[in-house]
């Protein structure tokens, strides 16, 4: 799904592997072998310090409120010793966004695809005459052993009437959490149209993901949606 996009790199100490005496290996071919090496050089350190920064972001939200954050740092501390190594490795090297591509990675990605409905009691005739302003959302959230990592929505704003979408309005996304250490997610290539009756929205997705100060990667995807006049017909990676 993913599409990798190589770039170069300077490349930093990493302070803890220094500090306990691990060389640190020379320029890579791509920035993920650079850090996969780092981290089989001295796995124990680099794994423990990659779960202490989710925790600590995990923390930081649930004290602020986040519902979500409260019930995955439960779920963090819940993981045997096998699992924990698993996320780690996971955080570390391919980010949670593209290892949910890898069967097999233990992680799942729950997709959601809901809308505001038009106004209901509405006739059959006066539903030929009417139209609606609707908001469809697409969610994409990664989750491992019960803990919410990176969820994304991308929504879109259309007209309907008679059943099918008669126009477009808009689509916007934002992430609604990340806890992922080291990756930054931003949009672009916004786009929205209609055909056959449907709406369709898209925006490019990318993982930016730095780890200890290392450029890691960048990786880009498009996330579409796609409705009808009452609702989401799907929400997925295109």
């Amino acid at each position: 799904m993913l599409k990798h996009i190589k770039t170069g790199l300077m490349i930093a100490s990493l302070s803890t592997l220094l500090a306990a005496g691990a060389a640190v290996p020379a320029y890579a071919e791509t920035s993920e072998k650079t850090v996969e090496n780092a981290a089989e050089s001295h796995p124990g350190e680099a794994e423990f310090r990659i779960l202490d920064e989710l925790t600590q972001k995990l923390a930081s939200a649930a004290m602020a409120g986040d519902e979500t954050a409260k019930d995955s740092l439960s779920a963090l501390g819940m993981l045997d010793k096998e699992q924990k190594s698993e996320l780690a490795r996971i955080l570390l090297d391919e980010g949670i966004i593209q290892a949910s591509q890898r069967p097999g990675s233990g992680v799942e990605v729950v997709r959601t695809g809901e809308c505001t409905s038009p106004a209901e009691g509405v006739s059959s005739r006066a539903m030929l005459r009417s139209t609606y302003n609707v908001t469809a959302n697409c969610d994409q959230e990664f989750r491992f052993a019960g803990i919410s990592v990176t969820k994304v929505r991308l929504t879109g704003t259309y007209i309907t009437g008679s059943g099918i979408v008669l126009g477009t309005n808009g689509a916007t996304a934002h992430v609604i959490h990340s806890y992922d250490p080291g990756s930054s997610i931003s949009f672009s290539n916004f786009s929205h149209y209609v055909s056959g009756g449907r709406g369709y929205f898209q925006t490019t997705v990318t993982v930016t993901r730095n780890i200890f100060g290392w450029n890691h990667s960048t990786r880009s995807a498009n996330l579409r949606l796609v409705t009808n006049g009452p609702g989401v017909v799907s929400c997925r990676w295109a």
